[in-house]
């Protein structure tokens, strides 16, 4: 196949080699311009411009302040004047430095009556996987100018196990009583392992209630005696509401009093609910109406469904925000608005009479948006946590034609031929050193700029003119191994509208005459695959916009494929020269930014360059800081092994395997990523862009880790037998998926 496309690529340069020419003809045909989907009525701004923080979290204010507050996580506190001129932030604390063992601050709140006892209450977390490292603490601030905590004033309230999930919202109700979010305090998989979503003993998984104003025997505040479950045996009479997996931002709506909370997803959900007293959310008996760990016992009330759901597809991790009962944005009044933190989408929708009445799409940034900030008048700002930016939404100016967008992959202008896949004049064919694995798939590639523009490469972050467009499209065989029975199946467009890359995919009809464009949702196609083993069905995802998003980021790069160490291939002659040589590129790559990755199917090619190259293509896009990976274990193929955190224990889950490393050296079957890799279903990796086992890429990273050299470390004799059973799972697996994908290392 490689041939093929080289072969493909030389006859495509060869329509630009006249002598006359000497350059690439101009690709004149492009309709590849605005969007399918009519503009969002709603962009963004940045709201004061020279003001920036490091990772922020949370933003307050109270109504006789003339300044902002912004949590930063690693423990820094700023204020600055309520001034959109603004440009100097003055440090009110640093917790970290304050007090020994703080690593997270998660959020601020003030006293209703702050003016005169200058009481402040703060969410900090110690190290993870603490009996009590989240803490609730009650603070005086100096009246100083600027402000600053007093840590000496310190009074500890509530504290709870550290975890992956500590929720940990502080918010002063209508009611005086400070409520506070509790997340599961655990990690992303498996899901709920310390079983307290339904358990009413212990405080993680609920929304706390509590009375700061006066206090209990042995205790510094009070539980007020109409919280719901003050009098029931073995339950922390704390607890206002429960069911809950990691209630990141809550909100009080200022005309109703109802309490809001974004609770975030496990596998499949995102949910947003009305807060009632002894109100069960479900979790972890469900994930909002997905039954997970039915097992489990049910807590003493019945569950309430959420207000409302995102699935994954189009968001991932829900930032609650407000009721807006401002004047700047009237079309908003009344509404509630809330956020993404991976997808940087916004919602409104309005409630009555118990009933979502109305639910749309208000905006489609790229910040990730970690919390809300709300000042007196009722208008908010929102916090980008890695840009560590405020920003405010404002109407938006763009205008756009829908109807002018191709609906089908005949209409784009990439091609003079569709059936034939034979691109238009200008449009160039390209081959890439490492393919993700696609579910059994295999793709060819073009690259699309309009008229005789060129693609700026002074630097490795090249330039794009508007209007670019990267194209890969998939063939399938129905009867692997028989060229036959190819049929294409889906092709992707990645367009440069000037600001932002954005994805589209087309499916190709049952004729193979042409391809639709796919809804932004996505869609599913099931196709009957025979193998020596028999007919199957296999599922074929046509992903989502906002999951083409996910890995298509501007932490990763958006462009993944186009890119030096893809293009360039140091045993022949390079891609990049030709088409330099060509005009697409304004000018040859120097030699000093020249770089190669290994094509993983390459015997030629060393086991470790091989291994870390397709750990890069299928997993490197998200595993790397604020690129929506939850664990850190950085896996693109330039780094050093030693400085991927690979070599360690799991943050995110051990799947019960005994001394568990993401890599374990010289051991397979000690290795959650050789796991994750493995399995179907839950807590596989990668998460998006697969369904099947990739049996040749299992083989491949078992014997990467295999021909490490050990760690030592200590084994006891169950973890040894452990090892022996997963040994041959993993074996039977590897034998038998080809046949079934049905089977997994560990039935989920």
């Amino acid at each position: 196949l490689t041939l093929l496309l080289l072969l493909a690529f030389v006859a495509q340069l060869s329509r630009f080699n006249e002598p006359s020419v000497g350059k690439r003809q101009p690709w004149t045909t492009s309709r590849v311009v605005g969007s399918p989907e009519p503009p969002l009525p709603y962009s963004s701004e940045r709201a004061f411009p020279a003001i920036q923080f490091s990772m922020c979290l949370d933003m307050v204010t109270f109504s006789s302040s003339d300044r902002w507050y912004v949590v930063e996580q690693y423990g820094k506190v700023f204020s600055f004047l309520k001034d959109n001129q603004a440009a100097q932030t003055d440090l009110v604390i640093d917790f970290a430095k304050a007090i020994p063992g703080v690593v997270e601050v998660y959020s601020l709140a003030f006293h209703p009556d702050f003016a005169n006892n200058r009481l402040c209450y703060v969410c900090y977390i110690m190290a993870p996987e603490l009996a009590d490292g989240t803490h609730v603490a009650q603070f005086k601030m100096l009246d100083t100018n600027p402000p600053t905590i007093d840590v000496s004033s310190e009074q500890t309230l509530v504290t709870w196990r550290s975890g992956g999930h500590n929720g940990c919202h502080l918010l002063f109700g209508p009611d005086g009583y400070l409520y506070i979010s509790a997340g599961d305090a655990n990690a992303a998989n498996p899901p709920d392992i310390f079983k307290t979503g339904q358990d009413l003993s212990d405080i993680p998984a609920s929304i706390l209630r509590i009375d700061v104003d006066r206090a209990d025997a042995g205790k510094n505040y009070r539980i007020p005696a109409d919280n719901p479950f003050v009098n029931s045996d073995g339950a922390r009479g704390e607890i206002w509401a429960y069911g809950l997996r990691n209630p990141w931002r809550m909100s009080f709506d200022r005309q109703s009093g109802g309490l809001w909370c974004g609770d975030v997803g496990w596998e499949t959900w995102e949910m947003l609910h009305l807060i009632e007293r002894g109100g069960n959310y479900g979790w972890s008996l469900t994930e909002a109406h997905q039954p997970i760990n039915t097992e489990l016992e049910p807590g003493p009330t019945p569950i309430i469904r959420p207000v409302t759901v995102h699935p994954h597809t189009e968001s991932t991790s829900i930032t609650e925000g407000l009721t807006y009962y401002g004047s700047r944005l009237p079309e908003l009044h009344g509404m509630h608005v809330y956020s993404d933190y991976d997808t940087g989408k916004f919602w409104g929708l309005r409630y009555a009479d118990g009933a979502v009445v109305e639910r749309r799409e208000l905006a489609d940034t790229t910040h990730r948006v970690v919390g809300f900030g709300e000042d007196s008048d009722g208008e908010f700002y929102f916090l980008d946590h890695t840009a560590g930016t405020i920003q405010r939404l404002v109407d938006n100016p763009t205008e756009a034609d829908a109807s002018q967008f191709p609906s089908t992959l005949s209409q784009t202008g990439l091609f003079d031929s569709v059936t034939e896949q034979s691109p238009a004049a200008g449009v160039l064919s390209y081959f890439i050193q490492a393919e993700m694995w696609a579910d059994g798939a295999k793709s060819h590639r073009w690259v699309a700029i309009p008229d005789d523009q060129q693609i700026g490469a002074q630097s490795s972050a090249w330039n794009f003119p508007k209007d670019s467009v990267l194209v890969k499209s998939f063939t399938l065989e129905t009867r692997p191994g028989d060229p036959t029975s190819r049929r294409h199946v889906e092709t992707q467009l990645l367009h440069f509208d000037g600001t932002e890359w954005m994805p589209y995919t087309y499916q190709w009809n049952e004729n193979q005459s042409d391809a639709t464009l796919v809804a932004a949702a996505g869609a599913e196609q099931e196709f009957e695959i025979e193998d020596p083993s028999g007919k199957r069905l296999q599922t074929w995802r046509f992903a989502s916009r906002a999951e083409c998003q996910r890995c298509h980021n501007k932490y990763s790069g958006t462009v993944l494929g186009f890119n030096i160490p893809q293009l360039h291939r140091q045993d022949e002659a390079s891609q990049l020269h030709q088409f330099a040589r060509v005009g697409l590129l304004t000018n040859e790559v120097p030699n000093e930014q020249l770089q190669s990755m290994a094509d993983p199917g390459d015997p030629s090619a060393t086991l470790d360059a091989r291994a870390r190259a397709y750990l890069h293509v299928n997993c490197a896009h998200c595993h790397r800081m604020s690129a929506g990976g939850s664990v850190l274990s950085y896996m693109h193929f330039d780094l050093p092994m030693d400085k991927t955190n690979m070599l360690a224990a799991p943050s995110q889950g051990d799947f019960g395997i005994c001394n568990a490393w993401v890599v374990a050296p010289g051991d397979p079957f000690r290795s959650v990523l050789l796991y994750r890799l493995s399995k179907l279903g839950g807590g596989r990796m990668p998460r998006l862009g697969a369904n099947e086992a990739d049996n040749e890429g299992i083989g491949l990273i078992t014997d990467w880790i295999a021909a490490m050299k050990p760690i030592q470390s200590e084994e006891t004799n169950d973890c040894a037998e452990l090892r022996f059973q997963n040994a041959e799972a993993l074996e039977l697996l590897k034998t038998e998926v080809a046949s079934s994908q049905q089977v997994a290392l560990i039935d989920d």
